[in-house]
């Protein structure tokens, strides 16, 4: 009887350690880029979870963390991820402004889409935002279900960015 057990066990412990290496790491984007505006960079890491359904729309979660900053104009701003959807080489993902130098955005939406377009990021990579367009958090939440596009689209021209 206890070598069945034994034997139970072992076999429990090897099916479930080897569903968790099957499923593998969670799909996201990093990066530290560079923009030809105004000398913006973006530091970043969205991270998908998984899905919810609230009010009949299935929401795509997310984690992690973004800043934006530019010497040029002097603003730093840092981001909460909260919504993120990841398709091949491209990464859609929702954040709140959670502190900025200039105190102008904290409380509102960023919504970015990523494209790796390979390595070195300045051979084809992009990105772009949107946070002065009626983002709000479900607005930013539906844009990343329906892999919608930032009206402000730029290629990286220093740094890279990776979808994995």
């Amino acid at each position: 009887m206890k070598t069945l057990i034994a034997i139970a066990v072992i076999a429990t412990l090897l099916l479930s350690s080897g569903a968790a290496l099957a499923k593998g790491p969670a799909p996201k984007a990093t990066g530290e880029v560079g923009i030809p505006v105004n000398g913006w960079y973006a530091e970043f890491s969205a991270y998908y979870v998984g899905t919810k359904v609230v009010g009949g729309q299935t929401l795509h979660i997310g984690k992690g963390s973004m800043r934006r900053w530019s010497d040029v104009v002097g603003q730093d701003l840092r981001y909460d991820v909260k919504y993120v959807r990841v398709n091949s080489n491209r990464v859609w993902f929702a954040a709140k402004c959670t502190y900025d130098t200039g105190n102008t955005y904290v409380g509102k939406w960023l919504f970015v889409k990523v494209d790796d377009g390979g390595t070195p990021g300045r051979k084809g990579d992009y990105i772009g935002w949107d946070w002065n367009s009626g983002t709000n958090e479900a607005d930013a939440a539906k844009r990343v279900r329906i892999y919608g596009s930032p009206a402000n689209w730029w290629p990286v021209i220093d740094g890279n960015l990776v979808v994995h």
